[in-house]
């Protein structure tokens, strides 16, 4: 079970959570999470998770995202990439996701993969200063419904 105070989301099924990021790529692909100013203070845009590129999974245009939590189910996750200067659009597809119910690091990591669309099925890395965004939509709870 996660131990964070969440905010009310009208859903039909029970303890569902909503885990949603902004990712900032630098030099070669290296990821960050985004910040944005919130009362004159700068502030990671999205919090409970962390992220990885390249460089961390050895294989261009891969990415992941990393929950802080143990959640019990993934019920849906998006990914989508913001050109910045780019000549070609990227598509985002999420590649896997984490084994639920699973404290270890690895089985808490959603992958993230983006394709060039002038060259799918080819994996690419976007352009330095590019973001892409995420949305997990999680469930908290083990109880079977």
């Amino acid at each position: 079970m996660a131990n964070r105070s969440f905010a009310d989301v009208q859903a039909l099924a029970k303890e569902v959570k909503l885990i949603a990021g902004r990712v900032s790529l630098g030099t070669d692909g290296a990821p960050t999470i985004a910040t944005v100013t919130v009362n004159g203070q700068s502030v990671p845009d999205g919090v409970g998770f962390s992220v990885g590129g390249p460089l961390d999974t050895g294989s261009t245009g891969t990415y992941y995202v990393q929950l802080d939590d143990i959640y019990s189910g993934l019920l849906f996750a998006s990914a989508s990439f913001h050109r910045l200067g780019t000549a070609n659009e990227l598509r985002g597809s999420v590649k896997s996701h984490y084994e639920t119910g699973t404290d270890d690091a690895d089985s808490k990591k959603v992958y993230i993969e983006f394709y060039d669309s002038a060259t799918d099925p080819d994996l690419a890395t976007p352009a330095t200063g590019s973001e892409f965004t995420f949305l997990f939509v999680l469930r908290n709870s083990s109880v079977v419904f």
